[in-house]
């Protein structure tokens, strides 16, 4: 029998971690046939995250079988690429709902009211844009604008306002709807409020409260839950959506982050401009939030 679905992720910073990649994957195979289980060579699929545009030559093999090197690979949903900057996500997930919604325009939308093509909107085309958003959500406002376009779109369409004569805010508060980039926003503030307050785990080396460290801090200029990442030279997790959760929530005021009902504490997060979308494009309408950064070299196994 094969092993399935597994995935082993280890950063590359020097030659001798090459040496202990190749190391951890004669122990994988070990381990695997004691429990009678084997890699199957020819479907598992090996990528290599850089930031550079450099090639680097990369060969992994199990039981000397070499693993086939890819560019893309989806994963629990989500298109990974080298530079996880998640463009191939948002060109297939785009692309589907694009579909979709024209397929309510042309059908449901023609012969039903405005409040059933809203509901069927928000029911079968929101959730393929919001699925995972908190872990993906790019940070190049192409991306981010390119993602808010289809429910800029949706948001015309239930109002009837084809002549685009109404500003995408004023659509947003008409319909009662937020922004993408607004609901990724909340949805991070959420996870690291679930975490700061023990009702959720986060992998190890993640983020941990900064409390928990015996740092010294200033009570008058934060509200004593920040989170803190682990010491890293790696790129690749200072502009990662971790670190995004962090920053987000460190700059939470202290009324809010020490509320520890959830639903008091979306009700804040709601009423709250979000520190990371202040500006807006005045001729699209649509939100920027941050650029993208550098990622680093990281190897990424899927079996």
């Amino acid at each position: 029998m094969y092993a399935d679905d597994l995935a082993y992720v280890k950063p590359l910073v020097d030659d001798q971690a090459e040496a202990q990649l190749h190391e951890d994957m004669w122990l994988l195979t070990k381990k695997y046939e004691e429990i009678c289980l084997s890699l199957n060579s020819k479907k598992s699929k090996f990528m290599l995250l850089n930031p550079s545009h450099k090639t680097f030559d990369l060969a992994v093999s199990i039981y000397g079988e070499e693993i086939e090197r890819v560019d893309q690979f989806r994963y629990f949903g989500i298109d990974l690429d080298p530079k996880l900057c998640y463009r191939n996500h948002v060109a297939r997930i785009t692309m589907k709902c694009k579909q979709a919604l024209g397929a309510l325009c042309r059908t449901v939308r023609k012969w039903a009211p405005k409040h059933v093509f809203t509901k069927l909107y928000q029911s079968t085309i929101e959730p393929i844009l919001t699925y995972a958003m908190e872990a993906w959500y790019p940070s190049q406002a192409v991306l981010q604008n390119s993602i808010e376009r289809v429910k800029k779109f949706a948001a015309r369409l239930a109002t009837n306002d084809l002549r685009y004569s109404i500003r995408y805010i004023s659509l947003l508060d008409n319909l009662n709807w937020i922004s993408l980039s607004q609901l990724a926003m909340e949805k991070r503030a959420v996870l690291a409020h679930h975490y700061a307050n023990g009702r959720r785990q986060i992998p190890d080396n993640a983020f941990v409260l900064k409390s928990s460290l015996d740092l010294r801090q200033s009570a008058r200029a934060s509200h004593g839950l920040e989170l803190v990442l682990p010491a890293t030279s790696l790129e690749a997790v200072c502009s990662s959506s971790v670190n995004s959760v962090r920053r987000i929530w460190n700059e939470l005021p202290a009324e809010v982050a020490t509320t520890h009902d959830l639903r008091q504490f979306k009700r804040l997060i709601r009423s709250l401009c979000c520190p990371f979308d202040k500006e807006c494009d005045q001729k699209s309408g649509i939100h920027s939030v941050l650029l993208v950064r550098n990622r680093t070299a990281l190897l990424y196994f899927i079996y």
